[in-house]
C-alpha cells in the first residue's frame, strides 16, 4: 500500500464515524454488502427491509 492510499482510507474513516446512514433492502444483495461496509467505515447504521430475521442477523454480524 502506498502513503496516499493509506491516507484515503483514513480519511474516509473519519468522515464516516459518528455519521447515521440508512440502508434499505438491507436483509441481502447490494444493500447487505452497503450496510456491512458502512458500518465497517465506523457509520451507525440503519436497517430496512422486509424480511426482519435477516435483518437480526445482518445486525448482529455487524455489532459484533
Amino acid at each position: 500500500m502506498t502513503t496516499n492510499t493509506i491516507q484515503t482510507q483514513r480519511t474516509t474513516h473519519d468522515l464516516l464515524r459518528g455519521r447515521v446512514a440508512a440502508v434499505t433492502g438491507a436483509a441481502s444483495g447490494i444493500g447487505e454488502a452497503v450496510a456491512e461496509k458502512l458500518a465497517a467505515e465506523g457509520a451507525r447504521v440503519g436497517l430496512l427491509a422486509r424480511r426482519e430475521h435477516r435483518l437480526r442477523e445482518l445486525a448482529e454480524r455487524i455489532e459484533s
